[in-house]
């Protein structure tokens, strides 16, 4: 049997973007394979939030970039996910430097764009709200956008077709560690629960 003993001090490494190269491919490849890894990664994760206390996140300029460099072009469903980090590093930079970006009131919060989607999410964690606010939404004829959570070693959760307002998540979802994504399906949404398409966006549920 191999050698996990050094799996949560990788995870750490990861969850901060310190791996790089074959090592980092090598984890990514786990992540999508081994839930226990992926536990060991959402630990992490929920810890490093904790260098967030004024509810920050990198320009969006910076998030865009990020985000290219670690998804990279779609492929399925955990292979768009598998690149997320949580950037902690770039986090607390950000609160250092003053620059605010959601209420305070939101416990958590997260922006998915993509061609034809822009929209702001913010979650209240007391009674697990979830508010939409979408600044561009223009489906694909005969489509729909539907929204999804997946929290950590979990599958895909629906929370229904993308529009302004708010949507109630499942207590039994862990909000730190989790991510959103947005699939283009038929109108009303996925026939069986399930996503049928890749995700055209995938974000982080950042800490506030």
């Amino acid at each position: 049997m191999a050698d996990r003993s050094n799996d949560p001090a990788l995870a750490g490494e990861y969850a901060m973007g310190l791996l790089e190269g074959a090592e980092k491919r090598v984890f990514e490849d786990r992540l999508t394979r081994e839930p226990e890894l992926r536990a060991l990664y959402a630990a992490w994760v929920d810890d490093l939030t904790v260098l967030d206390p004024d509810g920050v996140q990198p320009p969006g300029a910076l998030k865009d970039a990020l985000d290219l460099h670690l998804f990279g072009p779609p492929e399925t469903l955990w292979q768009k996910i598998r690149g997320y980090v949580v950037l902690g590093t770039a986090v607390a930079a950000m609160a250092m430097a003053g620059i605010f970006f959601w209420p305070a009131s939101a416990d958590y919060s997260a922006t998915l764009m993509a061609q034809g989607l822009a929209m702001d999410a913010q979650v209240f964690a007391d009674d697990r709200i979830l508010q939409v606010s979408l600044d561009v939404s223009e489906a694909p004829d005969g489509k729909d956008y539907e929204l999804w959570i997946i929290a950590a070693n979990a599958a895909p959760v629906s929370l229904g077709v993308v529009a302004d307002g708010s949507v109630k998540i499942p207590a039994n979802i862990p909000l730190a560690g989790a991510v959103l994504a947005v699939t283009v399906e038929q109108l009303g949404g996925s026939p069986n629960g399930a996503p049928t398409t890749n995700p055209i966006v995938v974000a982080p549920l950042s800490a506030a």
